[in-house]
């Protein structure tokens, strides 16, 4: 059975709501293209951490997107492409 959210996690997604609900036009001087670049770590939990034959050490994480829109349109068109490593640790090394 699934308990309920924290008070932190409602809140994130309650901001998280409002954002999109009042943030949602277009910002003065954003063009008709986008490019964009992230990186960040990977952390395993549960059986990916530490299952019964091992598991993986903290990763990393790769993003970058293209989006185009034509001027007078509102539909666009956005690739996301992602990528991530997480190396196993010293347990499952052994197997």
């Amino acid at each position: 059975m699934l308990s309920a959210p924290g008070p932190r996690v409602a809140a994130a997604l309650s901001l998280l709501l409002v954002s999109s609900v009042v943030f949602n036009e277009p910002i003065a001087g954003q063009g008709v293209s986008q490019f964009a670049l992230a990186s960040g770590a990977t952390v395993p939990t549960g059986a990916f951490h530490s299952g019964p034959l091992g598991g993986f050490n903290v990763g990393w994480q790769g993003m970058a997107l293209v989006g185009l829109k034509l001027p007078a349109s509102r539909v666009g068109l956005r690739m996301d492409v992602t990528y991530g490593a997480n190396g196993a640790n010293n347990q499952f090394k052994t197997i």
